[in-house]
């Protein structure tokens, strides 16, 4: 059996709240507001300091507009497309809906017939 049994229930069931070693000191105190000296002196510190920072852009930002003027989105870049596909000559043989020709359907059934012939004669 657990030694002080009955003592460690009532500190769990008891209703009456335990004592702490802790001791509420009070409520803190917060500084004053800054006299307007201070203020001064502080909003002089501040202008110092932003004016020697340099402004950050972002480089995503910058790449979007460099792309809107110089890359694909410009005129000039879709301009200069269009001249460099009119100087390539059009691609020889078939493209597209060319390339499916009914009538060598007929032909390709019979060549494949024949290899399975082959193969199933040895």
């Amino acid at each position: 059996m657990i030694k002080n049994w009955d003592k460690f229930n009532e500190g769990w069931f008891s209703k009456k709240e335990s004592e702490s070693d802790l001791i509420p000191k009070g409520f803190m105190s917060s500084t004053g507001r800054p006299s307007a000296e201070e203020s001064e002196r502080m909003l002089k510190d501040l202008d110092k300091i932003s004016s020697k920072i340099e402004p950050k852009v972002d480089s995503d930002f910058m790449q979007e507009i460099s792309d809107r003027l110089y890359g694909p989105d410009s005129e000039e870049y879709i301009k200069a497309l269009k001249e460099l596909n009119m100087s390539f000559k059009p691609r020889q043989g078939r493209y597209g809906s060319q390339l499916y020709d009914p009538l060598n359907h007929e032909k390709n059934n019979k060549r494949q017939q024949e290899v399975i012939n082959k193969i199933g004669d040895k």
